[in-house]
């Protein structure tokens, strides 16, 4: 702008056209934020669990996080369990996909833990995502 005044150039002209480029600088932001969001949904284990089917059993935690499902002694099953929660103004999600079997047991212990996520390196669960 100083330029424009030593020059005699058409200082209005100049604050236009600032008012556009910053205008043009906002909307890119919110376009690359927008994409950007998008891009990490489909590196997430949400991706994955908006293409699940109907479970055919649910059941929620207890105030302990500890939750029970009756299955088939035999078979081979995938518990998909998805989480979340609010940090200050951000949601995070968590989500697991863990196989078990009972293989004749009456019951059968699966810790669902950071250990086990779908976004970690770790080799238990069924899918490994982009941290």
């Amino acid at each position: 702008m100083t330029q424009a005044i030593r020059t005699g150039g058409d200082w209005r002209s100049l604050q236009g056209a600032d008012h556009i480029a910053f205008e043009a600088i906002k909307t890119a932001r919110m376009q690359y934020s927008e994409l950007d969001g998008k891009l990490n949904f489909c590196y997430s284990g949400g991706f994955y669990f908006a293409l699940l089917q109907s479970p055919i059993r649910t059941a929620e935690t207890d105030a302990d996080g500890k939750f029970m499902l009756e299955l088939p002694k035999a078979g081979a099953f995938v518990i998909a369990a998805q989480a979340q929660r609010s940090v200050g103004d951000h949601t995070e999600h968590y989500y697991w996909l863990q196989p078990v079997s009972l293989g004749g047991q009456q019951q059968f212990t699966q810790n669902l833990s950071n250990n086990n996520l779908t976004s970690t390196t770790g080799t238990s669960s069924l899918i490994l995502t982009k941290d």
